[in-house]
């Protein structure tokens, strides 16, 4: 699994920095459960637990933190920690490095319902989690004004570690999301920077660099370049050190070549052969070398070499070796479900929603029968406020791959066709990438089967997530697909603010917040069902 570190953002020149948004507190609705929907019981964790973690009050019991993260050993004690302030005293220093280690979270005068759901294991209510997040920045503010995002690391990982079960970032099956504290991360650091908003004295930033004469670019230019760390994202598999046995680079190039002559011959229907799905097996270790390759090859390029990868058959076979899920599977178990489940959170609440994300509910009404994934993932879109054209590009009914050239401006990045009045309606899709449609509409005769070839795509080509979609994608990784590594397959530097339209930094962190955000209260509404 892809570990990415946490490091302190330096600005972009030319980019401006975009402010942390506030921490406002949003009133709760419930909901009731979808009619005959079983759950499944996502207290039953499958770790087991530290000796050195336990206390009356933990409920750790199920859990083993050693393998997440390098927690540290040390309990973090609720003895008292002194009272929390409105504002800190004006002799605490801006930057402390030695306070960290012995810091208690002063659970003494947090809010007695958050105190009784911790004891019992369950998760706090919104509220009561914001009110501890503002004890908890208060009472560090007293220990130190402007502390980095390592030192406020610490503090979560125990606090984490001590109630895995109220505050963990889990899916709804139970699975660790990235490290398992990045949104209790998160928000503990945007209310520090929140406070610090009216201070410029407490509001660090480090000076810009000059990109041009930088040493990393000096390195650059004598160094060959590498293969971005976001290529192996969720792999298990992703540069195989061998060939299987009894093989040879002859030998798989003899295979190489007897596919591409069939392909020729025959098209995508040889793909039906039995010894086409035996060579496409036994290959993959080429394969991998071939897509791995520096400088990368183009699509073009590997579809020559590779003719038979670019069906959908070997595409989903490749993406289950290279990542050990089978992702047609696991489309089939939970996207219908989880799309419903999606769509009635947003349903319920329709006052909390903005305009977007209305709209798509609205269309989704009037549509009567649709597909539960495709609608789900539009509202998704909706809001995050990612454009539609972002992922899906829209085609008549009798459109051909030969219109796709002649009437769509396609990105290089990857894009599904959707066939139809609407993308909503689409009854068959395509994929293109780099502009060239890759995988044709016969094979993609429903929503699902194009969602398994795009997803797909992006690991097996090592392809990154465009960033004016990224926030979609990475929620159909981890909510639908449960690839929960640390970090994310989206590296650009800067971004469109959907607030003000303006060019900013895109800051990376160990989970995308907005894409963590929803994923929780996701799991907090099935944890209100019960």
């Amino acid at each position: 699994m892809l570990v990415v570190e946490s490091k302190e953002e330096t600005p972009l020149p030319g980019v401006e920095q975009e402010e942390p948004p506030d921490i406002k507190e949003e009133p709760e609705e419930l909901w009731s459960p979808l009619e005959g929907e079983q759950l499944q019981d996502i207290t039953n964790f499958p770790f087991t637990p530290d000796p050195h973690l336990q206390s009356e009050t933990d409920n750790s019991d199920d859990y083993d933190w050693t393998d997440h993260g390098n927690l540290p050993s040390c309990q973090l004690d609720n003895s008292p920690a002194g009272s929390s302030s409105a504002g800190p005293p004006t002799h605490v220093p801006v930057i402390a490095s030695d306070w960290v280690s012995s810091y208690e979270v002063p659970w003494e005068i947090m809010p007695a319902s958050l105190l009784q759901s911790v004891t019992q294991g369950q998760k706090p209510r919104k509220h009561e989690r914001l009110a501890m997040v503002r004890v908890i920045v208060d009472s560090i503010r007293n220990q130190c004004l402007n502390p980095t995002r390592n030192q406020c690391s610490e503090i979560v990982r125990s606090i984490v570690r001590k109630y895995p079960k109220s505050f963990a970032d889990v899916t709804i099956e139970g699975e660790l999301i990235g490290c398992g504290y990045s949104s209790l991360l998160n928000q503990i650091k945007s209310r520090v920077e929140n406070c610090n908003r009216a201070n410029p004295l407490v509001r660090i930033r480090r000076p810009k660099r000059n990109v041009e004469h930088s040493p990393s670019t000096a390195r650059s230019e004598t160094t060959p370049s590498k293969c971005s760390k976001t290529d192996s994202y969720g792999c298990i598999r992703w540069n195989p050190l061998h060939l299987p046995e009894n093989q040879t680079p002859e030998s798989m190039e003899e295979k190489r070549m007897d596919m591409v002559r069939l392909f020729s011959t025959e098209g995508s229907q040889a793909a039906d052969r039995g010894q086409v799905a035996e060579y496409m097996d036994i290959s993959y270790a080429s394969q991998r070398y071939s897509i791995n390759a520096n400088p990368p090859p183009s699509v073009d390029e590997l579809k020559e070499r590779w003719p038979f990868l670019f069906v959908k058959r070997f595409l989903c076979a490749h993406f289950n070796t290279l990542t050990g899920i089978d992702i047609n599977t696991r489309l089939t178990e939970s996207l219908s479900r989880k799309g419903k489940r999606v769509l009635h959170f947003f349903e319920s609440q329709l006052s909390r929603w903005k305009e977007e994300v209305r709209g798509v509910l609205t269309d989704i009404h009037s549509a009567g029968d649709v597909d539960y994934g495709v609608a789900s993932m539009l509202t998704i879109m909706a809001h995050f406020r990612e454009r539609e054209d972002s992922l899906f590009l829209l085609l008549g009914d009798d459109a051909t791959a030969e219109d796709v050239r002649g009437s769509l401006s396609v990105p290089s990045s990857p894009r599904l066709i959707a066939f139809g009045d609407s993308v909503l309606s689409a009854k068959k899709w395509m994929l293109a990438i780099e502009g060239t449609v890759i995988i044709q509409s016969q094979e993609l005769t429903d929503f699902q089967s194009a969602l398994a070839v795009l997803m797909g795509s992006y690991y097996v080509f090592n392809v990154q997530y465009q960033e004016e979609a990224a926030s979609t994608l990475e929620f159909i990784q981890r909510f639908i697909l449960r690839i929960n590594p640390d970090g994310s397959k989206c590296q650009s530097t800067s971004r469109v603010s959907r607030t003000s339209g303006k060019n900013v930094q895109r800051k990376s962190t160990y989970l995308n917040p907005l894409v963590a955000s929803l994923i929780r209260e996701l799991v907090d509404f099935v944890w209100q069902r019960e």
